[in-house]
């Protein structure tokens, strides 16, 4: 693929390193962000100083704090909000251009969200069993609506786009091209190996949001995630003593028969 976007695009490739070591990688994966740096300056005709940068980390480390207090509204005895309103809430935060406005956005849906708990919300939410949603990231709903639909509340995500990008802030006060290479190279992404503090990271979720089963997402070829789907399933089931299940699918919507049972079946198993 990025071998051809550049025929309708300037593109500049990163070149991530595999191994999370910061002895290993931190100055190779510093090198590429300079690169890319550099490649923006020219692109745009611009100069991306010092304080222009730690100015953005500040901004995006207040939305990055914004989203995690989102989830942590299910943190309590009971969930306050489904995973689906999560998703809505918190979804498209990377690639807005306006993140005051979107910080503002998401205050707004919290305040909405405290004043219609009553006790017939609580009744409803307290009997469902908490999911915790690992994997893949959730840009196609349907797994995610579908966890609902069977009787289930996906109390927090550590995907791709969920808690797992958010949960480290990005260093403020400090060399800001460095605090970038040392955010990015310690997200616990399942292209690094070994991923182990994925593993610990989950372990941290299912403690903090009450997790009753834990569901993992992997869209067909994504074979880093298949693939660590067994220390994944390891860790859950005889390190953690929660429920596992793995869910393997792609974006059509023939399967919606069979996953339903499945997930069904899970959360039967769970209660």
């Amino acid at each position: 693929m990025f071998e051809l976007l550049p025929r309708l695009k300037p593109l500049h490739l990163l070149l991530l390193p595999q191994s999370p070591d910061p002895e290993i990688s931190l100055g190779v994966w510093k090198d590429e962000l300079f690169w890319v740096k550099k490649f923006l300056e020219t692109q745009m005709d611009t100069r991306i100083t010092d304080e222009a940068l730690a100015q953005k980390i500040r901004l995006y480390n207040r939305l990055r704090r914004t989203v995690e207090k989102v989830y942590q509204m299910n943190t309590g005895p009971i969930p306050l909000v489904y995973g689906s309103e999560i998703n809505r809430i918190t979804s498209m935060a990377g690639f807005e251009c306006d993140l005051e406005a979107r910080i503002q956005d998401m205050a707004a849906a919290m305040e909405k969200i405290r004043e219609r708990v009553g006790q017939d919300f609580l009744n409803e939410m307290k009997h469902r069993p908490r999911i915790l949603l690992t994997g893949c990231p959730t840009t196609n709903k349907k797994l995610l609506h579908l966890i609902e639909e069977q009787g289930g509340v996906v109390v927090a995500m550590e995907t791709c786009n969920g808690l797992k990008p958010v949960g480290k802030r990005v260093k403020e006060g400090q060399d800001p091209m460095d605090s970038l290479a040392r955010k990015y190279l310690d997200i616990a992404c399942a292209c690094m190996s070994p991923n182990t503090r994925r593993l610990d990271l989950i372990g941290d979720l299912i403690e903090q949001y009450r997790v009753d089963g834990v569901i993992d997402l992997t869209w067909n070829a994504c074979h880093t995630y298949n693939v660590e789907s067994f220390t994944l399933q390891e860790a859950v089931q005889d390190r953690f003593d929660t429920p596992y299940i793995q869910i393997l699918t792609d974006y059509s919507q023939n399967d919606l028969g069979q996953l339903a049972t499945r997930v069904q079946a899970f959360l039967e198993m769970i209660v």
